[in-house]
């Protein structure tokens, strides 16, 4: 398990590589802008998890070349350190998301079975009543006390279920909230760790004249032209909504 309260490392900002704001589509059955903003957000996630891929296979590809950039081993090795901790946030965010509905099948069936004994007593008891009125008899006043103590236990016992599942989910979406909390520290982190790893790869641009890392670099331009230009599409779609 991963602890959601570790600090951030790097600080460096990098507006390419940070996440688009979720974009959901506008109006019933969806709206086309809407639909049109949400496909470019998908883009720009792919382009920007290809960019992210081809910038890690020119670290790799350096340190196999014998290439030397100062701290780039260091950053790359922070890198993959995070994406591990944030794929285990991620991972641990769903298990307890899975709770939820532990929670409530749990707590839900005692639930039912207490609604249902308490109607049931009380239709009982009100069988009684109505006997009551029609003649007094010590055996069925008995009764009726004897209904209204248990439909009096088990409403109290229907309480504290309720209460229970207030608690419990009170509980769980707070921990949820805290891991969420971290996997966005975390994400934060990636995007400032890829920041710092493109602009220590750029130092090894002109020793990459021909061969693999030359085609990597090719490839990192296109995919960062094609990522700004979704991004300023999202941008520009936003604006006009």
């Amino acid at each position: 398990t991963i602890s959601p309260d570790r600090e951030p490392v790097f600080t460096i900002a990098g507006e390419l590589f940070s996440e688009e704001p979720r974009l959901e589509p506008q109006g019933v059955g969806g709206d086309a802008q809407g639909d049109q903003a949400l496909s470019l957000a998908v883009s720009s996630r792919e382009l920007r998890e290809q960019l992210h891929g081809a910038l890690k296979e020119i670290a790799f590809s350096a340190g196999e070349a014998g290439l030397r950039s100062e701290g780039l081993s260091t950053v790359l090795a922070e890198l993959l350190r995070l994406e591990e901790e944030s794929h285990a946030l991620r991972g641990q965010i769903r298990l307890l998301e899975q709770n939820f509905e532990r929670i409530r099948f749990e707590t839900g069936e005692q639930e039912t079975m207490l609604r249902h004994a308490i109607l049931d007593l009380r239709m009982r008891r009100s069988q009684r009543v109505a006997k009551l009125k029609e003649r007094s008899a010590p055996v069925l006043e008995g009764e009726v006390k004897d209904l209204s103590f248990q439909i009096e236990s088990l409403e109290t016992r229907l309480f504290e279920v309720l209460a229970e599942r207030r608690d419990r989910t009170t509980t769980l979406n707070d921990e949820i909230q805290q891991y969420q909390h971290a996997s966005t520290r975390r994400d934060e982190e990636l995007s400032q760790a890829y920041t710092e790893l493109h602009f220590l790869a750029e130092g090894l641009r002109t020793s990459s004249e021909a061969g693999s890392l030359k085609r990597l670099f090719e490839r990192v331009d296109a995919l960062s032209e094609k990522l700004q230009l979704a991004r300023d599409r999202v941008r520009f779609i936003r604006r006009r909504g």
